[in-house]
């Protein structure tokens, strides 16, 4: 995306505090009341590419109320007050941006697939986190799980996992570049590297320090990392992938009212983005997309047609991406 208009999505945010309230598999709700349009009987979804929705536990639920047999999206609004609250976690969404104009693009590092900006859907934490966060944690200015170098926020807000989008409203068409999550894999790195250590941290610095020394030293003891980590974080384990992609879907169809969103195949998007050592988990460009209902395609993004370098690898190679029209 160029940098004007990357400018003009982040210049009309709506509010800079956006709550995301999401539940497991709620993804699956919100893609079926897009392509149930007003309505469709069970027995056709049941032949829909989403059938497999069907099986899941909120869908279900949904779907024993019906028993004229017509799901509604008024029928799918009702999977709210089905569920138990303590199970829904309250995240805040902001966008921001990463990549340079043609000038400056370097793709080793910026890993877009073609030069220019992407627009970044930011999944930050809710309020429940980040007391539990400041209680056992107890950061001093300094955010020990967060990567400078990658499009998050560590200021008002903190940022478990990002999604960088290329978008071009005119042709309705946006490619998923990147699906990723800092938070909860550094926030692990240090609890091994504590684990491993702690007869010595115990006996020398009173079980308080798990910070490599180049770091600032908070007054976190070790106890408070475990409980932190096995404990307040655990919940978003199996959350933050479905949540940030769904959160972004539905930035795209409501925001931009782009409705075919392609993403990246593991094989394709490390050809496209120049990867060879460095390479993403595959899971977040295999299972992801699939659960999700995207489908594998040859068809290339409009905008990625125009872009010389692009073509010239799909003529020698074609480039398997996923795609999803709602």
């Amino acid at each position: 995306m160029d940098t004007e208009t990357i400018r003009g999505l982040l210049a009309r945010q709506k509010p800079a505090r956006v709550l995301f309230p999401y539940y497991k598999d709620y993804y699956a709700i919100y893609l079926l009341k897009h392509y149930i349009g007003t309505g469709m009987t069970v027995r056709a979804l049941k032949q829909s590419p989403f059938a497999g929705f069907l099986h899941k536990p909120i869908v279900r639920d949904v779907i024993a109320t019906c028993s004229d047999g017509q799901v509604t999206p008024d029928r799918l609004d009702m999977a709210w007050g089905l569920l138990d609250w303590n199970v829904i976690e309250t995240y805040r969404l902001s966008l921001g941006r990463w990549g340079k104009g043609r000038g400056g693009w370097e793709q080793s590092y910026y890993q877009t697939s073609r030069p220019g900006e992407n627009l970044v859907v930011q999944l930050n934490f809710g309020n429940k986190h980040n007391s539990a966060y400041q209680r056992w944690i107890r950061p001093q200015g300094y955010h020990p799980f967060v990567s400078p170098s990658h499009p998050t926020r560590a200021d008002d807000e903190l940022t478990l996992a990002w999604c960088r989008v290329d978008a071009d409203v005119e042709t309705g068409e946006a490619l998923i570049e990147e699906v990723q999550n800092d938070w909860l894999r550094r926030a692990h790195w240090r609890w091994v590297w504590a684990q491993n250590r702690l007869a010595w941290l115990r006996q020398h610095w009173e079980g308080r320090v798990f910070y490599p020394k180049n770091e600032r030293y908070p007054r976190c003891r070790i106890e408070g990392l475990e409980r932190y980590v096995t404990q307040v974080l655990e919940p978003h384990r199996t959350l933050w992938a479905e949540a940030v992609l769904a959160a972004t879907l539905q930035f795209l169809v409501e925001d931009l009212g782009i409705r075919t969103v392609f993403y990246h195949t593991y094989e394709g998007g490390n050809r496209l983005k120049g990867l060879r050592t460095s390479t993403p988990p595959r899971s977040l460009y295999t299972k992801v997309p699939k659960r999700f209902g995207f489908r594998k395609t040859d068809r290339l993004p409009a905008f990625l047609q125009q872009v010389r370098r692009v073509r010239k690898a799909a003529a020698t190679k074609p480039i398997p991406l996923f795609c999803l029209n709602l």
